[in-house]
């Protein structure tokens, strides 16, 4: 008999995300109104010089309302009996051997009688493999995925990111427009204006965000909050649809997250190289003002000690 632990936890990255210096972001006007099946969203911020922002566009109100609710909180047991399931399906398909699967606490069990050792071994080899199979077709079904280690699940970021560059276009053009100044510089800080005068949250309250503490674009945008990781998603996917050939990567620091930009830095900039690319780094979490090349003070001390890591945007 063999045992597989499925236990799996959580990786958050919510308690340091959000930023504390001396000027903070300020959303005056937030409003919606539905418009025959397009729901549209009006705003008024101030911008890094304090002078008054305005920016709307329209939206799918059902594209709207499924993409705030597409994000699902991880539940643990739902995986268990998903695997469960799967696995007494191919255990009942085992040549010449005879499998029972039994879920004892936090781990599922496999009980092999067969011929002999070598068969019994190469049976738990199989159903070990077609446990991690069951977990990974669970987690890529929900959006989410394995952090490095294996140990902890994480919102697959990049997948969601992409998944809303499209979705997310008709902000992004608006954001564009809006710029005072023209081209990537030029639309990559008004979308920090844009997005640091979102309120910022935990998002911890499962009644908001199904207490993943994530929320999609769609959902960033229907709520009216959201924290480091669910900002910087959306600003992967904005960034995206206007300049689909523009370097991006998705960073992470001690419980915090950012993005970086492959675009021409200025004097003063912090950047990173990664792969071979200067990156131009952007924190959107608020409710901090940070322009474009700008980070928090946590943010620098993780990078000067290299505590970080990075997904490429593909």
């Amino acid at each position: 008999m063999t045992s597989v632990l499925i236990r799996v936890l959580i990786l958050s990255l919510l308690m340091m995300c959000m930023l504390a210096p001396n000027a903070l972001a300020d959303q005056n006007r937030w409003q919606t109104a539905r418009v025959g099946n397009m729901t549209q969203f009006t705003y008024q911020y101030d911008d890094f010089s304090g002078r008054a922002r305005q920016l709307s566009f329209m939206l799918n109100t059902r594209q709207l309302n499924a993409g705030s609710s597409q994000f699902q909180t991880f539940d643990q047991d739902t995986m268990e009996n998903y695997t469960m399931e799967y696995l007494q399906y191919y255990a009942a398909q085992m040549p010449g051997v005879s499998v029972s699967v039994d879920k004892i606490g936090d781990a599922i069990s496999f009980h092999v009688l067969g011929p002999n050792e070598q068969a019994v071994q190469q049976t738990l080899a199989v159903m070990k493999a077609r446990n991690d199979e069951a977990q990974d077709q669970y987690l890529q079904s929900k959006y989410f995925i394995k952090d490095t280690t294996g140990k902890y699940i994480m919102p697959d970021h990049i997948r969601i990111a992409l998944d809303y560059v499209a979705p997310m276009r008709p902000v992004a053009k608006a954001v564009s427009g809006a710029a005072a100044e023209k081209g990537p510089r030029g639309f990559l800080n008004e979308t920090l204006n844009f997005l640091q005068s979102i309120p910022f949250d935990t998002l911890q309250d499962r009644t908001t965000s199904n207490g993943s503490g994530f929320a999609t674009p769609y959902g960033l945008l229907g709520m009216n909050k959201g924290d480091c990781d669910t900002k910087s998603v959306a600003m992967i996917a904005m960034a995206r649809a206007l300049y689909p050939n523009m370097p991006i990567a998705m960073i992470y620091t001690t419980n915090h997250a950012f993005v970086g930009f492959g675009v021409p830095a200025a004097s003063g900039d912090r950047i990173l190289t990664i792969d071979r690319k200067v990156l131009v780094l952007a924190e959107p979490a608020g409710p901090g003002l940070f322009r474009l090349g700008r980070v928090g003070h946590e943010s620098n001390a993780d990078l000067d000690k290299n505590y970080f890591s990075y997904v490429m945007v593909p």
